[in-house]
């Protein structure tokens, strides 16, 4: 089984850059998704419950993950969740889903200027109300 994904969240620990034995660049992320819910008594949002992505990419975006992420990054990545199965050394069998990265890259929504301001004008007020 495998699904198309997009997801939004940070980076919870540092790109681990490996070689497999013929030289591929081979990188395994962490992402964390927040829900963003509107509080009732405040009207403003804040982050909710937790998910948590493994992902996994090959090759040259490998290395430039490995090289321009880090830990604590906002970032967008899409690519194809899998369901992998796999039996341990005790003989327990075990079930993650796994992102194969098809593209990754710094989220430019909450991000703010050079001089640490944040943008201006029109667009400058991001509405985190979901269009539906």
């Amino acid at each position: 089984m495998s699904t198309l994904i997009a997801v939004h969240g940070r980076l919870t620990r540092s790109p681990e850059l490996k070689f497999s034995n013929n030289g591929t660049a081979i990188v395994n992320i962490s992402i964390a998704v927040n829900e963003r819910v509107k509080d009732k008594d405040t009207g403003q949002f804040r982050d909710g419950d937790a998910s948590f992505f493994t992902a996994i990419g090959f090759g040259q975006m490998a290395e430039m993950v490995a090289e321009t992420l880090d830990k604590g990054d906002l970032i967008l990545a899409t690519g194809v969740m899998k369901m992998r199965t796999w039996e341990t050394k005790e003989g327990d069998k075990r079930t993650a889903f796994e992102i194969t990265l098809d593209d990754i890259g710094k989220s430019l929504k909450w991000l703010e200027k050079k001089n640490g301001s944040r943008p201006q004008g029109a667009n400058a007020g991001y509405d985190e109300t979901p269009p539906f």
